[in-house]
């Protein structure tokens, strides 16, 4: 009897096993139906960059960052403006120029001369800001479209795992509450994915109306912008700022203005309220001068330890991004082995795909705080002019 028994609970379980692995057959053959026809119903990731190429309508351009920089300074209306103020600074300096040949004031003169400097200067300084706004905004399409492509790699697992949960779960395979969490996570992932894929729209909507191009055209970017950590001592960095930065410059040579005009003041040809004004003008110009000074240190040590934060942040991502994946490793050889839910294996390769997310993400912001310190140092390091930009700026030479 006891052989008999044993024998009925063996052919048992050989008849549930049986059934078990017809039924996971039948569950990934279903499985596979499925991620076909969500496909087909569009409810899969088509990538972003298939999307552009199937839009045979959109206009595509392909941009270097020079190229990008040309395109925005030959159309940007602070360089227009910048360059309206130097026009009519020329003016004022002609006029003075003609008001010292029947007996002006020299120092009519001497001031138009130095307005006009100061708005060469601010042309140039409007050039630099603008190719400092197309810099980041390129950055900025690269950075989109790299966490919108990490994102569209995610989704594509998730859809996969999802199309598995339901399949499993039409063949009875998985209780209801476990597939119906595996759903909202799916629904979360679709949401994210749009926001990526907005995110990216927007970030070439903005770059193209910086150089002048249809909003929706689709844009190659041809630079490839890696890591490159850089470091500069603190003390070192404010020296070189105070020493580069234009503002400094003006300060200075506003403070060597009014000491020149104290001198002349000094004469005794002078009237004495010509001299108090000039006091004046000078302590105000040190004052001013002081205050340019403090506020460069201030900005270069603010920026400074925004880069700092920025380089060590590259490292901690970096760092969780490979722990993450170990546990998403570990948590799909659990689940393949049946000791955790969908829903844990779900969780962890979610948070593994967020790692990846913020170690790209960290990347990008360290490479445009590195931008916004060099700018802060005063090295603002222009690609080629345009061909009507350059031979304007060559004129002043000629000029005077």
């Amino acid at each position: 009897m006891r052989v008999d028994a044993k024998r009925e609970r063996r052919a048992r379980v050989r008849t549930r096993l049986a059934d078990a692995s017809a039924a996971l057959a039948v569950a990934n053959r279903v499985a596979a139906a499925a991620v076909v026809l969500f496909a087909a119903a569009g409810m899969l990731v088509v990538p972003a960059y298939a999307q552009a190429a199937e839009r045979s309508a959109a206009p595509v351009y392909e941009l270097s960052l020079a190229e990008a920089v040309q395109r925005a300074l030959e159309r940007a209306p602070e360089v227009t403006l910048a360059r309206l103020a130097v026009t009519e600074a020329e003016l004022v300096l002609q006029e003075a120029e003609l008001g010292a040949l029947v007996g002006r004031p020299r120092s009519e003169y001497e001031e138009a001369a130095l307005a006009l400097q100061e708005a060469r200067d601010g042309y140039l300084d409007a050039l630099v800001q603008v190719a400092l706004q197309v810099e980041e905004a390129y950055y900025g399409v690269l950075r989109a479209a790299e966490l919108l492509s990490i994102q569209e790699s995610s989704q594509e697992q998730s859809d996969r795992q999802f199309a598995l949960a339901k399949a499993r779960y039409e063949a009875g395979l998985i209780a209801r509450q476990e597939f119906l969490e595996a759903e909202a996570n799916h629904a979360a992932g679709l949401e994210r994915l749009e926001q990526a894929q907005r995110t990216y729209r927007e970030a070439v909507r903005r770059l193209a109306l910086l150089v002048g191009l249809p909003d929706d055209a689709a844009l190659v970017l041809t630079e490839e912008i890696a890591l490159e950590e850089w470091w500069l001592p603190l003390e070192e960095a404010v020296v070189e700022a105070l020493a580069q930065r234009a503002e400094i410059a003006r300060a200075q040579r506003a403070v060597a203005r009014a000491e020149s005009a104290l001198a002349q003041a000094s004469s005794p040809h002078a009237a004495p309220v010509e001299r108090v004004r000039a006091e004046l003008q000078l302590e105000r110009a040190r004052v001013q001068y002081e205050q340019a000074v403090a506020a460069v240190t201030a900005q270069v040590r603010q920026e400074w330890f925004a880069l700092m934060d920025a380089q060590r942040n590259v490292e901690t991502t970096r760092r969780q991004e490979e722990l993450a994946l170990g546990r998403a490793e570990i948590a799909r050889v659990r689940y393949e082995a049946g000791t955790i839910s969908l829903l844990e294996l779900l969780q962890a390769e979610s948070a593994y795909a967020q790692a990846r997310l913020n170690a790209a993400a960290a990347v990008w912001d360290y490479n445009l705080a590195k931008a916004r310190f060099l700018r802060t140092l005063g090295r603002t390091e222009l690609p080629p002019l345009p061909e009507s930009i350059a031979a304007y700026i060559a004129g002043w030479d000629e000029a005077r």
